[in-house]
C-alpha cells in the first residue's frame, strides 16, 4: 500500500511543540498508508493538540480558508528542534549581560591610573550585577532542560 498525505488542522488554543507559536489557521501533512497510521503519527508528534483529520486539501478548504502549512516533524525531530530553539534563546538572552560583564571586567583591568574611584565602584557594581544575571539565566535554562528531559522519559 502506498503512502498518501493526510491533512490535519489545528484550533485556536493549539501551540507548536517547538516554538510555542499559535497553530490557529494552520494545517500539517502527515504521510501514512492508512487513516489510523496517520492518526498515530500525528499523536506521536502533537499529542492530542490538533482538531481534525482529512483525506486531502480540498476537503479541508486550504485555499478557501487561506490555511498556512506547518512542517510535520517526527518526535525525534521535535526533540532536536526544541533543543536548538532553547539553545538559541539562551544565547540571545545571555548576550547582553555577558557583554556588560566583559566591558566591566575590562574597565577594572585596564589603566588603573586613569580611573576615578567612582568609575571603579561603578564597574564593580556592573560586574557584580551582570554576574548575578548570568548565573540566574544559566540556572533557569538548566532547570528548564532538566524538567524537559524528565518529562520525555
Amino acid at each position: 500500500m502506498e503512502e498518501q498525505d493526510w491533512i490535519f488542522t489545528f484550533g485556536y488554543e493549539h501551540r507548536h511543540p517547538v516554538t510555542g507559536e499559535s497553530l490557529d489557521g494552520c494545517f500539517v501533512r502527515v504521510p501514512a498508508q492508512t487513516y489510523m497510521q496517520a492518526r498515530e503519527r500525528m499523536h506521536a508528534s502533537f499529542g492530542n493538540k490538533w482538531s481534525h483529520q482529512y483525506e486531502n486539501e480540498s476537503s479541508v478548504g486550504v485555499a478557501r480558508y487561506e490555511l498556512r502549512e506547518v512542517e510535520f516533524l517526527a518526535p525525534e525531530q521535535i526533540t532536536e528542534q526544541r533543543l536548538l530553539h532553547d539553545v538559541t534563546e539562551f544565547i540571545n538572552e545571555l548576550a547582553r549581560p555577558l557583554w556588560v560583564w566583559r566591558a566591566a571586567r575590562g574597565l577594572l583591568n585596564a589603566f588603573p591610573e586613569h580611573r576615578t574611584d567612582g568609575q571603579y565602584r561603578s564597574a564593580q557594581t556592573r560586574l557584580r550585577n551582570a554576574t548575578v544575571e548570568i548565573d540566574a539565566l544559566v540556572t533557569k535554562y538548566v532547570d528548564c532542560a532538566d524538567r524537559r528531559l524528565r518529562s520525555e522519559r
